[in-house]
């Protein structure tokens, strides 16, 4: 013997069903955009790492050269050749015109 069903049962239970799809599908496009986001942050970072890899690559590449190694010394430690002078300016003033 068929059973009947209410009318109003079917459509209750039909908008519950929507409602908790609606919810889902809310709720999973949230999910997509902070992961899309992430994504984008991550992909910059890694273009930035990159970047900076190079920069440490060419570094490396030159760091045996006798010219960096003389850099270095010239600028981290102040040394100078046997027959350099170096000009000490005490008074910048004299040096660029300024007069007070």
């Amino acid at each position: 013997m068929p059973v009947r069903v209410r009318v109003i049962s079917v459509i209750v239970i039909v908008v519950v069903i929507v409602i908790g799809f609606t919810f889902l599908f809310f709720q999973k496009k949230n999910t997509m955009r902070r992961l899309d986001e992430q994504y984008f942050e991550s992909l910059s970072y890694h273009q930035y790492l990159e970047k900076k890899e190079s920069t440490l690559r060419e570094t490396l590449d030159a760091m045996g050269t006798d010219a960096f190694i003389e850099y270095l010394a010239r600028t981290l430690y102040g040394y100078m050749k046997a027959d350099e002078l170096r000009f000490v300016i005490t008074n910048t003033e004299e040096l660029y015109g300024y007069q007070d």
